[in-house]
């Protein structure tokens, strides 16, 4: 079987800039994420999938659980869903959009957490594109072994 051809760094800048449009609508107030599901099709069409956001009710969101905190610490506080666990819902859905040949690509604003990270592993996303690091990133990514991360722009 023929590999699906890969998304260029140059594809994925143009995904971003969509997932950066949809984490304007987040409810967050400490940071705002967008990510985009996309399927590399075997003819070299891509396909957006899916799209989430940081989101948590916004009463929640008034006063962050986490402030006061630095990023990326004290995680388990925040009951906001991230935006990689959005675009990512129902595995089993997922695994029925992908043929044979095709392959999922995640592109996502920020740096997945640890938490996200053993999600996409779990979920199949070969290559993940994003535009922000995220503290404590080399460890996340401990977790995602197949995965293969991609830090698009400077």
């Amino acid at each position: 079987q023929e590999e699906a051809p890969a998304m260029t760094t140059r594809e994925a800048t143009r995904f971003l800039r969509l997932a950066e449009k949809a984490a304007e609508h987040s409810h967050c107030r400490r940071r705002h994420v967008g990510a985009l599901l996309i399927r590399e099709r075997e003819d070299g069409l891509k396909v957006i999938l899916r799209k989430g956001i940081n989101r948590a009710p916004r009463e929640v969101c008034d006063v962050c659980p986490r402030e006061g905190f630095p990023s990326g610490d004290r995680l388990d506080l925040c009951p906001a869903e991230h935006a990689e666990i959005g675009a990512l819902k129902n595995r089993k859905e997922i695994r029925t959009l992908v043929r044979d040949g095709e392959r999922l690509v995640l592109c996502v604003t920020t740096h997945p957490c640890a938490d996200c990270c053993r999600k996409i592993e779990e979920r199949g996303i070969m290559v993940v594109f994003y535009l922000e690091n995220y503290p404590g990133q080399e460890e996340a990514e401990k977790l995602a072994p197949h995965v293969r991360f991609v830090k698009v722009g400077d």
